[in-house]
C-alpha cells in the first residue's frame, strides 16, 4: 500500500485519539508525526491490519508520553523539597501553571514581557533593548511588575 494513502487515510483518526488521550492537540501532532515516521521508516507488512497497527502505536507512544511528564513532575517536585521549597503534586503544578498564565495574560505587555524574560534568563540588557528602556531602570520594572504579579495573583 501507498504510503501517502495510508496517510491520508489514518491521520485525522490517529490525531482525534491522540488529542482525546493527551488533551494537548500540540503533542498529538507531534506524537502522530512520529507514528509516520516509524510507519515510513519500519512499515508493517500486515497491510490489512494497518489502521490498527497505527492505532495501537499511537496509544503506546502516547502513553510513553503520559509516564514520561509526570516522572519528570514527580523529580521535578523532589527537586524543589530538596531546595527547601514547598512539593508540589503533578497536579497542584499544573494548576499553579495555569493560575501563573492566567495572570500573566491579564497584565499589561511590558510588565509581561519583563516578567517572561526575567524568568527565562535573560540580562538585564536584554530587557532593557527588548522593552526600549534604559538598562539602569530595568531592576525597579521588575521588582513592580513582581508586585503586581503577586497582588494579582493573590485575586484569583
Amino acid at each position: 500500500m501507498e504510503f501517502k494513502k495510508i496517510f491520508m487515510d489514518h491521520y485525522d483518526k490517529i490525531i482525534k485519539q491522540l488529542i482525546f488521550m493527551l488533551h494537548d492537540p500540540y503533542m498529538a501532532e507531534d506524537i502522530a508525526q512520529e507514528v509516520f515516521i516509524r510507519l515510513y521508516e519500519h512499515p508493517s507488512k500486515d497491510e490489512e491490519h494497518m489502521g490498527a497497527w497505527l492505532y495501537q502505536v499511537a496509544k503506546n507512544m502516547a502513553l510513553n508520553r503520559i509516564r514520561s511528564d509526570k516522572s519528570r513532575m514527580a523529580r521535578e517536585s523532589k527537586a524543589w523539597a530538596l531546595e527547601g521549597l514547598p512539593a508540589y503534586s503533578p497536579f497542584e503544578l499544573k494548576e499553579e501553571v495555569m493560575y501563573a498564565r492566567e495572570v500573566l495574560s491579564k497584565m499589561e505587555e511590558r510588565d509581561r514581557t519583563i516578567l517572561i524574560m526575567k524568568h527565562s534568563g535573560c540580562s538585564y540588557d536584554e530587557i532593557a533593548q527588548t522593552i526600549r528602556v534604559k538598562k539602569t531602570s530595568v531592576g525597579t520594572l521588575i521588582a513592580r511588575a513582581q508586585k503586581k504579579f503577586k497582588q494579582m495573583y493573590e485575586e484569583v
